[in-house]
């Protein structure tokens, strides 16, 4: 038995087929899949297809030709599948779950992030004020403040991976965004006057009841001003991200 630890990369679902289809090869066969670790067991090296899909709980898969190894996932009780055979296997439609799925942690790695910063900043503010800190606060803040980096490249994986469907699909046919904003506490009614004020500076496509895709010539600043100064969108409720400084990133 071995563990190897899961990277980040990996949250991307064919990241990991990949991955561990070069494992196999290599003579490592997936038993199991922790939160922070694979367990392996030495088998025989061997050239194997991986496909993992995103299911219900309740479906079950044939078993016949085939090794599963199953996950639950704490998201609309789904649980991934890891199909491991010879020959190449059938397509499992899961699209729409899957985009589900990588918006869904998209937004949760995002909201830990930025958890795991404001300690830290806020410790340092209070510094700067000549505000006395006990050293165990200050320790505490410095450890939560390491998550930062791993949980904003978990969450621009989830984003890019939402990206590469989107345009696979289609979806985003004759339309390259180059902005993503993520709107926070907005109803439908809100958002389909937003999208139309939008269509003044570009093309828009919503993708989500929270997230606009936009092509638009103007700089990250620009677009932030027109924002604020032709909706009643208050700054605090989005959030604008420009796809290239995020690919990047990953």
């Amino acid at each position: 038995m071995s563990l190897g630890p899961i990277p980040i990369k990996n949250f991307n679902l064919e990241k990991e087929a990949a991955f561990l289809e070069e494992k196999v090869a290599q003579g490592w066969k997936l038993t199991k899949v922790g939160r922070v670790f694979y367990h392996f067991e030495t088998c025989s090296p061997a050239k194997k297809s991986c496909q993992i899909n995103l299911v219900d709980q309740k479906v079950g898969f044939e078993r016949s030709k085939v090794e599963l190894v199953e996950k639950a996932v704490g998201y609309q009780k789904m649980k991934k599948v890891y199909r491991f055979a010879q020959e190449d296997l059938p397509e499992v439609l899961d699209s729409e779950l899957r985009l589900a799925y990588y918006d869904h942690y998209r937004l949760v790695f995002s909201r830990l992030a930025s958890f795991a910063i404001f300690p830290i900043l806020l410790a340092f503010a209070l510094l700067t004020a000549s505000v006395s800190i006990p050293s165990i606060v200050l320790y505490l803040a410095l450890v939560l403040s390491l998550l930062f980096v791993p949980l904003i490249r978990l969450s621009l994986v989830c984003e890019k991976a939402v990206c590469e469907m989107t345009h696979e699909q289609g979806r985003l046919t004759g339309f390259e965004a180059n902005y993503i904003i993520d709107f926070k506490n907005i109803s439908p009614e809100t958002m389909t006057d937003l999208v139309t004020e939008m269509k003044k500076l570009g093309m828009v496509k919503q993708t989500s009841e929270r997230i606009l895709r936009i092509q638009s010539a103007l700089s990250k600043e620009e677009l932030t001003q027109f924002l604020l100064e032709h909706t009643t969108i208050e700054s605090e409720n989005f959030s604008l991200m420009h796809i290239g400084e995020m690919y990047v990133l990953v």
